[in-house]
């Protein structure tokens, strides 16, 4: 008789030490990593745009498309604000009036303002264009989109496009 009573204080101990033990749980799922790549050197910390930068800033010509000619410009019929998944979508501009050496990013940003990827470049000594392709666009989802065209810590351009 004393053993069956044993029993139910057997078992309590038993549930005690088991909601004791440390238990394992699997950490949360990590939060895609936001790509950044730099195409050429730039100084490590992006140098501001004066007021004299103002006049070569507004000689710069930015445009959106999907197809460039050989000398990097927009192909005539290419312009769009407007792509389907899986289209190339780049950035070209007419950088020929902007001192060798200014950085240019561009950013691109997705749908719930999700940063989908930074990129900069430096203009180069007598260069006439300057162009920045998105990343593959298979897997992005369809709405809203823009690329950010930014010359030191100045955003001179919010290009806005769709992907339908």
């Amino acid at each position: 008789m004393r053993a069956t009573r044993l029993y139910p204080l057997l078992l309590l101990v038993l549930l005690l030490i088991s909601a004791c033990q440390k238990k394992e749980t699997t950490p949360p799922a990590a939060e895609p990593q936001v790509s950044q790549t730099t195409q050429t050197a730039v100084p490590a910390e992006i140098t501001p745009i004066t007021d004299k930068d103002k006049a070569w800033i507004e000689d710069v010509t930015i445009e959106l498309g999907s197809g460039l000619d050989p000398d990097g410009s927009l192909a005539v019929g290419k312009a769009s604000s407007e792509y389907k998944v899986g289209d190339p979508i780049i950035v070209s501009m007419d950088v020929g009036s902007v001192p060798a050496n200014t950085p240019i990013k561009v950013a691109w940003v997705g749908p719930n303002e999700k940063n989908v990827r930074e990129e900069t470049k430096s203009t180069a000594a007598g260069g006439k264009y300057l162009t920045f392709t998105a990343p593959d666009t298979k897997s992005w989802a369809k709405g809203e989109y823009r690329a950010e065209v930014w010359f030191g810590d100045k955003m001179v351009s919010r290009n806005v496009f769709k992907i339908a």
